[in-house]
């Protein structure tokens, strides 16, 4: 194995270091790992506009996908609960009112009661 110099010590992944060559299997986020990398919307924007073929601008595709995301953001707000068949739910999640404690000084907050989005997959998404 050749070692590449690296502030004057030999590295196994070359000149820029273990991150640079090895792209990392597995990415954390929200305390979960991942696989892959995560794909932002420009990026999904381009997979989307692809998937649709040659008639399509990436400009039509953003307004296609903006058009999606907020069609389900009103109507969970209105239902709370959307289902796709086959591919999964979103629904509001409610989170009570809670005190925790300050993670630099130990003292007590009060953290008042909120609302997220959340996304249940379904089993037959998980499968693929």
């Amino acid at each position: 194995m050749k070692l590449a110099a690296r502030n004057g010590r030999a590295s196994p992944y070359g000149a820029g270091g273990r991150n640079a060559c090895v792209p990392s299997p597995l990415y954390r986020e929200n305390g979960a790992y991942h696989a892959g990398r995560p794909m932002n919307k420009t990026q999904f924007v381009r997979e989307l506009q692809r998937e649709l073929g040659d008639g399509v601008t990436p400009r039509q595709a953003e307004r296609a996908l903006n058009a999606v995301l907020d069609t389900i953001a009103r109507s969970v707000l209105r239902r709370s609960l959307v289902k796709f068949r086959g591919f999964g739910s979103f629904s509001i999640k409610r989170r009570r009112a809670r005190v925790v404690r300050h993670p630099e000084n130990g003292s007590k907050l009060f953290v008042h009661e909120s609302s997220t989005m959340k996304f249940r997959p379904s089993s037959r998404l998980w499968k693929k």
